[in-house]
């Protein structure tokens, strides 16, 4: 299912939701579809709600138009169950799809030539910058270097408050 699918199927479960008269017990579920599907919208994010404690929560609660049920949490759960995950995940890409902005330090996949007992093509990692006009620097060294892929580097170390 690709992003987009899943906001379409996200939002039509929200208005279905939305069309019954629901009262205020399942405005969590309401909030949760609300926030999946923001989250969905804004790729990448930097802020998540954990899948399983919006599965925990949705299945705790059962859809009802005042008096009868219309759908029961564990229904829902199971509906949203295979959803994708709203953080994208890290992955190499290829500089032949898509270069990284220029003057940014990015970890790069990329190969040399070795002499000596190798005298062959060598792969390895390293960090690099992109300069433009296929212009590299950093660890991209050696004879005939070229960048074949690259992902972006995470976010340096914060150290958090110790908690006392």
């Amino acid at each position: 299912m690709t992003r987009e699918e899943a906001i379409k199927e996200l939002q039509e479960s929200h208005d279905i939701m939305r069309s019954y008269d629901i009262d205020s017990s399942e405005s969590r579920l309401m909030t949760a579809l609300e926030m999946a599907i923001k989250a969905l919208d804004q790729e990448p994010c930097d802020d998540a709600i954990s899948r399983q404690a919006a599965l925990d929560v949705i299945a705790e609660t059962d859809i009802t138009n005042g008096t009868e049920p219309v759908f029961t949490g564990k229904q829902v759960q199971a509906l949203l169950q295979d959803l994708p995950t709203v953080t994208p995940k890290q992955r190499w890409i290829p500089v032949s799809e898509r270069l990284p902005e220029e003057d940014t330090n990015v970890l790069c996949w990329y190969e040399y030539f070795r002499y000596g007992n190798y005298n062959k093509m060598y792969q390895t990692y390293g960090v690099g910058t992109y300069f433009g006009r296929n212009v590299w620097a950093g660890d991209i060294t050696g004879e005939r270097a070229r960048v074949i892929a690259w992902m972006p580097l995470p976010k340096p170390y914060e150290p958090q408050e110790s908690e006392e």
